[in-house]
């Protein structure tokens, strides 16, 4: 490690070494979890370039927080059990008219803190009184009986690996065995997955990603519901749970939502996901207004007015709408892929929000 980074970690850890400690809720060593946090550091980019190459402030005070966060969750940072992850995220979004080249220099990356589903049962086990905590998804071709919340599910999985795609997904659930040996189990259908991803932070983040970490996201969801109905004394699963609020969304209806962490104030337009967010709430509702799921006609309608009602950028106005038009044109998501690759090198320019939001719906509306 360079001395530059070393003497930069230096830095950010020293003054909450002490306060690591009194945030501890289990038995944590901070000379241990000082090396995990740099391990973490240094296999995201994001996070190494502000944290240890060119120190932000803000960054420097995001990973702060996290790690005390993450101490008040009694968890470890070690790598290796993958109980917890610091995923880098922008300080705020691209304003309109901002160009590509300005924001990304200007706006640094934060640590925002993510329990895994693994992290969340290590919780229940050794702090809330759990006996054992699991969660699977349910396919098609599995036989599957849920008799309601206070009874274990009868769940004959399929081996079959043509049949356990995330296309064959019917839903998830979690269960719990209190050392009293009451069970709590609950269950998630598909559509109600679908919605909980929708209003989360990052839905198409890789835990969401049907060719990445999906069963991730989906048994989280489900553990997150059971946790929170049978553990809500438990510091260690309510600061779990806070976290995840604010960066993964609730998986309850009508549940309050956390407020955002270290975000700046938003200046919300009709462009970009702002604008999303505002058609979307028009055409579906409020979180928590009922328990319906964006169709595929849905999204294209949200997409067809993000495309040709959103204001038309300047400077790189021409080009932009040429690839709006091939995105629209996207048949399969193989398509899709292979344009964005070409956005990938393409200076957008003030087009940028305008041309990832248009891609993410059309993505939105193959996967449907």
């Amino acid at each position: 490690m360079p001395t530059n980074q070393t003497t930069a970690l230096a830095t950010l850890t020293t003054p909450i070494a002490r306060r690591f400690a009194k945030s501890a809720a289990g038995p944590l060593n901070w000379g241990h979890e000082r090396e995990f946090l740099k391990a973490h550091l240094l296999k995201t980019w994001q996070l190494k370039k502000f944290a240890l190459e060119d120190p932000r402030e803000e960054t420097i005070e995001s990973i702060r927080s996290a790690v005390l966060q993450i101490a008040a969750m009694g968890l470890s940072m070690n790598p290796t059990q993958q109980y917890v992850y610091l995923i880098p995220r922008r300080l705020r979004k691209q304003r309109t008219g901002e160009g590509k080249h300005e924001y990304e220099k200007s706006v640094p990356f934060i640590a925002g803190v993510h329990p895994s589903y693994r992290g969340m049962s290590f919780i229940a086990c050794n702090y809330a009184n759990a006996e054992l905590m699991a969660a699977e998804i349910v396919f098609e071709n599995c036989q599957f009986n849920y008799f309601g919340p206070l009874k274990a599910p009868d769940h004959r999985v399929t081996t079959n690996a043509s049949d356990r795609s995330w296309n064959k997904a019917t839903g998830v659930y979690a269960m719990v065995i209190m050392k009293s040996g009451h069970v709590r189990a609950e269950y998630l259908d598909r559509s109600q997955v679908l919605k909980i991803q929708a209003l989360s932070e990052f839905p198409a983040g890789m835990m969401w990603n049907p060719e990445k970490l999906w069963t991730e996201g989906w048994k989280k969801a489900a553990i997150r519901r059971v946790c929170k109905l049978t553990m809500t004394t438990c510091p260690q699963m309510i600061a779990a749970n806070e976290s995840l609020n604010t960066f993964e969304g609730s998986v309850f209806e009508n549940e309050p939502e956390a407020p955002a962490a270290l975000s700046a104030p938003q200046t919300h337009t009709d462009a970009g996901m702002d604008g999303l967010q505002r058609q979307m709430h028009e055409r579906f509702g409020e979180r928590g207004d009922d328990d319906r799921v964006p169709t595929r006609a849905d999204i294209e309608q949200a997409f067809e007015a993000n495309t040709f009602e959103a204001e038309a950028p300047n400077e790189h106005n021409e080009a932009g709408d040429a690839y709006l038009e091939k995105i629209g044109e996207c048949k399969t998501l193989g398509d899709l892929e292979a344009v964005g690759a070409e956005l990938f090198n393409f200076e957008a320019g003030d087009d940028h929000a305008r041309l990832e939001q248009t891609y993410k719906l059309r993505r939105a509306a193959l996967r449907i």
